[in-house]
């Protein structure tokens, strides 16, 4: 959240992808809808990171779901860059 801050300050336009639909309310309000918020999905994480130009990633997963997890490596193969 300190980094949508910084950036969302800065001018930037923001996109915060989560998992939980109540987190996204709540940053939501939080920002005042100066933030782009979208359910964190296949589809949404590789449109989000094919036309981001900074891709700032955060992840708290527990043991048993580790081997579910994709690789930033992964996602660079799939998103080539936007001309």
């Amino acid at each position: 959240i300190n980094s949508a801050k910084m950036a969302v300050g800065m001018g930037a336009s923001v996109t915060i992808l989560d998992t939980s639909a109540a987190r996204l309310r709540y940053l939501d309000d939080v920002f005042m809808g100066r933030v782009k918020t979208l359910m964190s999905n296949a589809h949404n994480i590789a449109h989000a990171v094919r036309h981001a130009d900074l891709f700032v990633g955060g992840v708290l997963i527990s043991p048993e779901r580790r081997h579910r997890t994709s690789s930033p490596r992964r996602w660079s193969r799939r998103c080539s860059p936007v001309q």
